[in-house]
């Protein structure tokens, strides 16, 4: 008798290494939002989630850089509060929207921005 072994792919093992920070994004802010931010069609995020396409190494970082943000974001804000922070001008950021500064700059500036918040910095 002969064993076979399934081996996984590495675009396989690159969605099961970021597939609970992608599920997390698509939670919180829906599929159409979750591609925006992450600069993909709607439609691709879907796949990524079916396991469908393989996600690139940029937008595996940028999975992560986003999920570790909105994890972040949930510790000073509430949900609805991280919605509007989002998408609304932070005198933190230089009047940029959160949202903008993420998609541009990354994480950083959004992690500084939320621990002034976290700070009493803006309310």
């Amino acid at each position: 008798m002969v064993t076979v072994l399934k081996t996984r792919s590495a675009g396989a093992e690159a969605l099961t290494a970021v597939a609970p920070d992608l599920r997390r994004i698509v939670g919180l802010l829906g599929n159409n939002r979750a591609a925006a931010i992450l600069g993909v069609d709607k439609s691709l995020v879907s796949r990524w989630l079916r396991g469908a396409e393989t996600i690139s190494p940029s937008k595996r970082k940028a999975i992560i850089d986003v999920s570790y943000v909105l994890q972040r974001a949930l510790q000073v804000l509430t949900p609805q509060q991280l919605s509007l922070w989002l998408v609304g001008s932070d005198p933190l950021l230089g009047g940029a929207r959160p949202v903008d500064v993420l998609m541009v700059r990354g994480a950083g500036q959004l992690v500084a921005a939320l621990d002034a918040i976290e700070q009493g910095a803006f309310a």
